[in-house]
C-alpha cells in the first residue's frame, strides 16, 4: 500500500539501493521479475521497486518541503521547452544533417512552450494552473548537467554515434550548474563544490514546494513564472 511496504513478504525483502553518490531503500520484486530481466539482459540482475515509506530526498531539497524521492539520479522532475530543443538541433548543425534530437533523448518530465529558447534555464518559482484541480507550485533546483545518454536511441537502446556534450558545447549551452539561491540548503560538500562549475546543460531540475499526493501536472495547463534566477 502507498505509505509503507505492501506485505511482510516484501518487507523482508528490502534492500539499500546505490544511485550515484546516494542511497535509498527499495524492495526486491522477486525472483520472477529478477529472470525475466537477467535472460534479456544476459547479466544478473535485480529488479527493485521505491519503498514509499522512504525518507530519501533531492540534495538541493526546498528546505520548506523535502520532496520524497525515488529511485531518480537526483531530482524528482526535469522541465525543458520546445524552444530550446529546436535551437539545439540548430546550432549544433543535427537539423541540416537531418538526425536531430528528439525531446524523448533528454527525458523530461515537463515540456513547456511559449518561452525563448533556454530561458527555462534561469525559472525559480513557478505556478502550473490547469482547468481543474488546484495549482501547483514548483521551484527550479538545478540546471540539468547532460551524460551520454541522449546519445542512446530512446526507442531501440542502440548507441546513435553522436556526442552530445561536445554538441551542447558548440552550441553555447554550458553555463553554471547551480543557480545562486540562499534559500535553498546545499546540504552535502559535493553540491557545494559544483555550485560555480561550468558545465554542458539542458533543462532545469525542479521539485513541487507544496508537494501532496494526489495533486496533477497535465498536459494544456499554463505555467506562470513567478520569479527567476540572475545568474
Amino acid at each position: 500500500a502507498v505509505g509503507g511496504y505492501p506485505s511482510a513478504w516484501q518487507k523482508s525483502r528490502a534492500k539499500i539501493v546505490k544511485v550515484f553518490m546516494d542511497s535509498a531503500e527499495g524492495v526486491d520484486c522477486g525472483d520472477e521479475a529478477a529472470r525475466w530481466l537477467s535472460d534479456f539482459l544476459g547479466m544478473e540482475v535485480r529488479l527493485m521497486r521505491r519503498n514509499y515509506a522512504s525518507k530519501r530526498t533531492s540534495p538541493r531539497a526546498h528546505p520548506k518541503t523535502r520532496e520524497p524521492l525515488g529511485f531518480q539520479d537526483g531530482y524528482p522532475l526535469l522541465l525543458a521547452s520546445e524552444a530550446s530543443l529546436a535551437e539545439f538541433n540548430h546550432r549544433s548543425g543535427l537539423a541540416t544533417a537531418g538526425t536531430m534530437k528528439r525531446m524523448t533523448h533528454f527525458r523530461p518530465n515537463i515540456v513547456v512552450n511559449g518561452c525563448p529558447p533556454y530561458d527555462e534555464m534561469w525559472f525559480c518559482d513557478m505556478v502550473v494552473r490547469g482547468e481543474v484541480g488546484e495549482p501547483v507550485l514548483l521551484k527550479g533546483l538545478k540546471r540539468c548537467e547532460r551524460c551520454t545518454v541522449p546519445d542512446v536511441n530512446p526507442d531501440t537502446g542502440e548507441p546513435e554515434g553522436t556526442n552530445t556534450v561536445e554538441l551542447l558545447k558548440r552550441s553555447d549551452l554550458v553555463m553554471p550548474v547551480m543557480p545562486n539561491d540562499p534559500e535553498v540548503d546545499l546540504r552535502t560538500r559535493a553540491m557545494r563544490s559544483v555550485m560555480n562549475l561550468r558545465r554542458p546543460v539542458f533543462g532545469m531540475n525542479c521539485e513541487w514546494t507544496d508537494y501532496l499526493p494526489g495533486k496533477v501536472i497535465a498536459v494544456g495547463d499554463i505555467i506562470e513564472i513567478k520569479s527567476r534566477y540572475s545568474t
